[in-house]
């Protein structure tokens, strides 16, 4: 008689689930073996597959299989709870500084876009270009590099979002990271950092200091802060500064072994693999000019955008130079280069797992009639085909009038 235990693959829930809320469990184990959960049972078909419709769960889900020989074997690992969550179809979202978002006159104003039905979800930053962290986290090296210190608390800031049926997107900030870089050279860690060539300095430029995206503690550090903020219940993670430096090759990347574009490509990778138990959607802002000029900030998209849900092509008519894209001028042309510059991204990602959504600014930034600005962006990307944005503004202040209303 058979002795082994039966083996046993779960099929669904093949993301978060969220007690209470009805729930398919699903897998292949052994031809006519008998499956439980709690007190529902079933048994497996002839080709091994069972399925069960539950109305909802507390907060453990074991899986218990009993095979025609008496053998059992009970699986609970592979299944996350999260306290809530909100889909969405389409991204439409305004950025939030954690600090911003903490402060009253500039959190109302954005509360009430989300009543008025102007946007559908919150791009709220869970670790800035500063390095610092918006909420207690309680991953290790948060606290050891003083990083922690920002005023929310995470669990209730989503919970709070959640009862307004608005998806919370987690910006991350990936290797742009003075506080790591800061405590790495005091306490002896040179690799973590990004150097500067020929001397005993770590590089600062324009951003303070630049973690190494090939360390694997460096990774870990911010794959730790993801999967904590998608057991809070973030809907997405948004990695921000997933590329190497820009402007100057006078630096050297420890441990560096590929070309940066790949160990970026490796990196989002890593995220993915890690995310995919939560179901959570993760994106990857980068530069505009990433899609037909890669080695430029080490951003392959074509190859970047098969591990990632969204590319968010910072596209910005402020950004752009004079005839860019054969627009004679891009800052008062915002619906042609938004146009332009569309064409060629859905082209990088034509047929890879990523989609497209922009991002676009609602800035004062050399506008003349800022309004009209944001109304062209979004009637460009429209226009192309997409009708999701994500609307930058670095102090966290917008022009409502400028968005659409919907339900």
């Amino acid at each position: 008689m058979k002795a082994e235990p039966p083996e046993v693959e779960l099929t669904s829930p093949d993301g978060a689930v969220v007690p209470g809320d009805p729930v398919t469990v699903a897998g292949v184990t052994e031809p006519g073996a008998e499956v439980a959960v709690g007190d529902a049972t079933t048994t497996a078909g002839d080709d091994g597959r069972f399925e069960f419709e539950l109305d909802g769960v507390a907060d453990q889900l074991t899986v218990v299989v009993t095979d025609v020989a008496g053998n059992t074997t009970e699986v609970t690992d592979g299944v996350v709870f999260v306290a809530s969550r909100v889909e969405i179809d389409q991204v439409r979202t305004v950025h939030a500084t954690f600090w911003a978002w903490a402060t009253p006159r500039l959190r109302e104003p954005i509360v009430q876009m989300i009543e008025d039905g102007r946007i559908n979800s919150l791009q709220l930053d869970l670790k800035d270009d500063g390095g610092h962290i918006g909420y207690g986290s309680s991953v290790p090296l948060a606290d050891e590099i003083g990083a922690d210190l920002g005023p929310l608390d995470l669990e209730q800031t989503v919970a709070d979002l959640h009862d307004r049926d608005v998806a919370v997107i987690g910006r991350i900030v990936a290797f742009a990271d003075p506080t790591l870089a800061a405590w790495a050279r005091e306490n002896g860690e040179r690799d973590w950092v990004i150097q500067v060539r020929g001397e005993d300095d770590y590089h600062r430029g324009s951003y303070a200091g630049f973690s190494n995206y090939t360390h694997p503690d460096v990774i870990d550090y911010l794959l730790d802060l993801a999967e904590e903020a998608a057991q809070a219940g973030v809907d997405h993670i948004l990695w921000d500064y997933i590329r190497r430096l820009e402007g100057t090759d006078n630096y050297t990347v420890p441990g560096l072994e590929t070309t940066p574009e790949e160990a970026i490509v490796e990196f989002a990778r890593l995220a993915d693999e890690r995310l995919v138990p939560y179901g959570v959607q993760h994106g990857a802002s980068v530069y505009g000019i990433a899609a037909d000029r890669p080695e430029q900030i080490g951003q392959d998209i074509p190859a970047l955008a098969e591990h990632v849900d969204y590319v968010a092509p910072m596209i910005y008519p402020s950004y752009w130079g004079v005839g860019e894209y054969d627009v004679a001028d891009p800052n008062r042309q915002p619906y042609d280069i938004i146009r332009a510059t569309l064409e060629v991204w859905n082209e990088a990602t034509d047929g890879k797992r990523a989609r497209v959504v922009p991002r676009l600014e609602d800035t004062a930034y050399r506008a003349w009639d800022q309004p009209h600005q944001v109304r062209e962006q979004i009637r460009g990307a429209r226009d192309h085909g997409i009708d999701e944005w994500l609307m930058w503004n670095p102090g966290s202040t917008f022009t409502p009038a400028a968005y659409e209303q919907r339900e």
